[in-house]
């Protein structure tokens, strides 16, 4: 193992005991014995119906990918989706997509920039919905020092995303003539595959009027999802501020880069919960079973999606 791969590899496993600590931590403030009274309570039967909208919310995503990463087959192009998530939710953020990328490179050859491409199309369609419906959340219910704190971090993550893709070209013109180093040789020619990828994109509207439709329909589905798990404890809020706030807790952990926002997201949803009078311990409680259920689903997919995965060339469709 050379001392790079080391070095990653202890701050990835720093990562992941910097988001496990602060899961402790909650727990260990909530009460241990709290915790697990509030979760034997849980309503059986809306835990089944909340796991059937989580699966619901994961198949809409996985068919908004195959609709954006057309190069390979439906079923291919499902199993890239799978691993780059459970990626996601064990190395720090962005991880998931670069696997994509690898995956289709390697196994579909697809140009890694081509696939990267799509993959930020993506993550700017969530960004954007989460944003917007949170930002319109914490107008209503909390200061508006919070509020201009939450718009200048989020806005500026989703300014540099669309700089990324609509301006890739200016980017490569920017970068000047093509370099001569190998690394730097890499990254240009990277670059030119990602500017290919979004204009593969801008021409087909079709597929963007998919996207953005995929993307409402999903988090909203997600958003239910939290509700009904809300249900599943006794609570109920108004479904809208559950969209809002679960999404506002996507994107506050994606801000830390742990995995998968690992402990800071739960305690974001947890604290935002508060503010409208969710007893603390039940939203960790409905934080904790949304984190497992995700678990669940994505593992299980990934991990079919590795079995079944060969190599081969990618087929356009």
């Amino acid at each position: 193992m050379s001392r790079k791969s080391g070095k990653i590899k202890l701050k990835n496993i720093i990562l992941i005991l910097v988001g496990s600590l602060i899961l402790f931590a909650m727990v260990w403030k909530t009460g241990w014995s709290d915790l697990y009274k509030i979760l034997l309570r849980v309503n059986p039967y809306f835990l089944v119906v909340a796991l059937l909208f989580a699966i619901f919310a994961t198949i809409i995503k996985a068919v908004r990918w195959i609709y954006l990463f057309r190069d390979v087959k439906p079923s291919d192009a499902c199993k890239v989706y799978f691993i780059g998530q459970a990626v996601n939710q064990t190395l720090p953020t962005g991880s998931g997509e670069l696997t994509r990328a690898c995956i289709g490179k390697s196994k579909l050859n697809v140009p890694t920039g081509k696939t990267l491409a799509y993959a930020a199309v993506e993550r700017v369609a969530d960004t954007t919905f989460l944003i917007a419906v949170s930002v319109i959340f914490f107008a209503l219910v909390v200061s508006r020092g919070e509020l201009w704190l939450y718009l200048i971090l989020s806005g500026s993550v989703l300014a540099a995303l669309y700089i990324l893709i609509l301006k890739s070209g200016s980017i490569e013109r920017f970068l000047g003539a093509k370099p001569r180093k190998k690394l730097l040789n890499s990254a240009w020619k990277i670059l030119g595959e990602f500017r290919l990828g979004i204009s593969v994109l801008k021409k087909n509207r079709l597929v963007l009027a998919y996207l953005i439709t995929f993307t409402v329909i999903a988090w909203i589905v997600n958003g239910i999802t939290h509700w009904i798990l809300l249900l599943a404890f006794g609570v109920d809020i108004n479904l809208f501020f559950l969209i809002a706030i679960a999404g506002a807790a996507e994107i506050i952990g994606a801000f830390t880069f742990l995995p998968g926002g690992l402990g800071t997201k739960e305690v974001s949803f947890t604290v935002i919960l508060a503010m409208l009078g969710v007893p603390a311990e039940i939203g960790f409680a409905v934080a904790l079973v949304s984190r497992a259920i995700g678990y669940i689903i994505i593992g299980s997919g990934a991990i079919g999606s590795l079995l079944t995965l060969t190599e081969k060339t990618g087929v356009e469709r």
